[in-house]
């Protein structure tokens, strides 16, 4: 965790869409498989698209019926698999949120935005996604892309009800985005069954001081925590904890 995780709140929705591919598919092989098919048929229906455009590719219309129901296939998996994740974080998020915060009445909340469908978690979602693929292929052949799917859903990040990515201030930004992968964390160490190493390399920017220490001790119970920082009142005086300084260049003193 960097200064950069605040991009999962502040960023694009290529952010939060990574964060999703990325942890899920460390404990679940069937995602990437889905993953993996899904974005090569995109590609392919992209090029077909873009063919049927110029008029350079013969038999165009049943090249991209056929990409359509592989990706409905595919997409149908991925988006609910990502749901289902969601869901499991979201709770543990919002219970991490409050206690770095130190304002149990302060909450935030997770909500997969997906383009396919109000409600995705149902039984016909491919069904669902290969109808809506014919209807706007018209469309798509004109932009030459797939104007939706699983690689242009989101996550909606709200804190006590408004969008965290115009309302949320910076410090506020930085405890979401500790929350939600101090969650993902756990999810993964409950899968795999190993207690993750989480490396936090100036993740405490736009802390004050109490809210780092609440950040550090709460941190433990996730995992292994290695802290690298530049702001030694960020640190929290704990037997569990073992200090190293870089005094200079190649040298470093144990503190405790």
């Amino acid at each position: 965790i960097g200064p950069d995780e605040v991009q999962v709140i502040a960023g694009s929705p290529d952010n939060r869409r990574n964060i999703m591919d990325f942890h899920i598919s460390q404990f679940d092989p069937d995602y990437v498989d889905n993953l993996s098919n899904y974005l090569r048929s995109i590609r392919q229906r992209n090029a077909a698209l873009k063919g049927v455009a110029r008029e350079t590719v013969a038999g165009g219309m049943i090249l991209i019926d056929s990409w359509d129901e592989k990706i409905a296939n595919h997409g149908a998996k991925i988006i609910q698999k990502r749901i289902k994740f969601l869901q499991n974080i979201a709770p543990i998020s919002a219970d991490i949120y409050s206690a770095i915060s130190g304002n149990e009445n302060s909450q935030i909340t997770l909500r997969y935005n997906c383009s396919i469908a109000e409600n995705p978690m149902v039984d016909n979602l491919e069904e669902i996604f290969l109808k809506k693929l014919r209807l706007h292929r018209k469309r798509d052949i004109d932009t030459f892309q797939t104007t939706f799917g699983p690689h242009r859903d989101d996550i909606d990040i709200e804190l006590d009800g408004l969008p965290a990515r115009k309302f949320a201030s910076w410090g506020q930004v930085r405890m979401i985005a500790l929350s939600i992968f101090f969650s993902v964390a756990q999810m993964i160490s409950e899968h795999i069954g190993r207690i993750p190493t989480i490396l936090m390399d100036d993740a405490l920017a736009e802390l004050d001081p109490v809210r780092a220490k609440s950040v550090l001790e709460i941190a433990p119970q996730f995992g292994q925590i290695m802290v690298a920082t530049p702001h030694p009142a960020h640190l929290i005086d704990n037997d569990s904890f073992r200090q190293l300084k870089f005094t200079a260049p190649g040298k470093i003193e144990v503190d405790k």
